[in-house]
């Protein structure tokens, strides 16, 4: 359980990155110090916790289903923002409508809810992975180091992927997986664990049969739309 929950920490930060690749540095700056004071001003609270509390958390049903809410949000917002901007790039600029672009406007500047839990998740790390120095201390340090590694590695995100569909298709599936693991995270807490259940096979093949059937008539309707 624990390494599923690292997993979608790591890809929540990727997406983060990877949205902040699509706006202005502006936006980027704005959401840097957010985080940074964010992450100041929570070091109270991020000492009060426990590894056992952590624990409890990633055991607790309420709480992962309430963390799937949050991240059924942002994917939805998300995704929402891949299909507008690949729909904005086919229209000439001028075509757009003063509501449609308010839209775009919007699910551009979307920060997203889940990185703030995994910024939270990250000071309560350090906290107790450094004992021994100033709480206070490792918030601050640990702001600076989000102010210098947030800017940086969009930069570098941006000038490795360069192309900006590239990007789009890349955000679009990786917030589709972020979907999968949190629904795995989410039933794997609330389903009882029993090695012995049998497999339903007639279900298994069911739920392949209709991938094969939706990749298949995806296929078709693109080579019909390209003819």
């Amino acid at each position: 359980m624990v390494t599923v929950i690292a997993i979608l920490m790591l890809l929540v930060c990727f997406n983060f990155l990877l949205k902040q690749t699509f706006g202005t540095w502006k936006g980027i700056a704005v959401y840097t110090m957010l985080i940074a004071v964010f992450t100041i001003s929570t070091w109270k609270i991020a000492i009060n916790q426990s590894r056992t509390h952590i624990a409890e958390w990633l055991a607790s049903e309420p709480i992962m289903q309430n963390m799937a809410v949050i991240l059924s949000i942002d994917i939805i917002v998300q995704l929402l923002f891949c299909m507008v901007a690949a729909r904005e790039k086919t229209k000439m600029p001028q075509a757009a409508t003063f509501r449609q672009k308010i839209y775009y406007a919007i699910l551009q500047w979307w920060p997203g809810f889940a990185i703030f839990p995994v910024v939270f998740a990250m000071l309560v790390e350090c906290i107790f992975g450094l004992p021994g120095l100033s709480f206070s201390l490792i918030a601050y340090v640990l702001a600076a180091v989000f102010v210098v590694s947030i800017p940086l590695l969009t930069f570098l995100l941006r000038r490795l992927l360069g192309d900006r569909d590239v990007r789009l298709e890349m955000l679009f599936l990786s917030n589709l997986i972020v979907a999968m693991i949190a629904v795995v995270a989410t039933v794997r807490v609330s389903t009882p664990q029993n090695s012995n259940s049998p497999v339903n096979w007639f279900a298994t093949a069911g739920v392949a049969l209709l991938l094969a059937l939706g990749v298949f008539l995806g296929a078709l309707i693109r080579y019909i739309k390209i003819k």
